[in-house]
């Protein structure tokens, strides 16, 4: 997931950054953006569906309000943040034997 981010330029900050306010699963620096990544991964069944949902259904309302926070808190943090921010979603979809069948990212998912 880090390496589709670093393939456009992005300078990975953290994974898995923890705070009293939430996690973070990838925290990066995109053409002087902060962005948090929230990453989720579904299995897709022999018939192509998401038994569960697809991986951005399962990123709820107080999920995103959390990162929100999160990322404001980070922001705050960094001695030079940058004047932008936002979140998007990593959708990886994996076969029954976790094989890698797509990986999408959501970008600017509160906008």
């Amino acid at each position: 997931m880090a390496q589709a981010y670093e393939r456009a330029g992005a300078r990975i900050l953290a994974r898995n950054h923890r705070s009293p306010l939430g996690e973070i699963d990838l925290l990066v620096e995109e053409a002087g953006v902060l962005v948090a990544v929230e990453v989720k991964t579904r299995t897709r069944n022999a018939a192509g569906e998401f038994p569960c949902g697809s991986p951005a259904e399962s990123v709820t309302p107080p999920r995103l309000l959390r990162l929100a926070r999160s990322l404001e808190a980070v922001a705050a943090s960094i001695a030079v943040a940058p004047a932008s921010r936002r979140i998007d979603v990593a959708e990886v979809v994996v076969d029954a034997n976790r094989q890698l069948l797509d990986l999408t990212i959501l970008r600017d998912v509160t906008s």
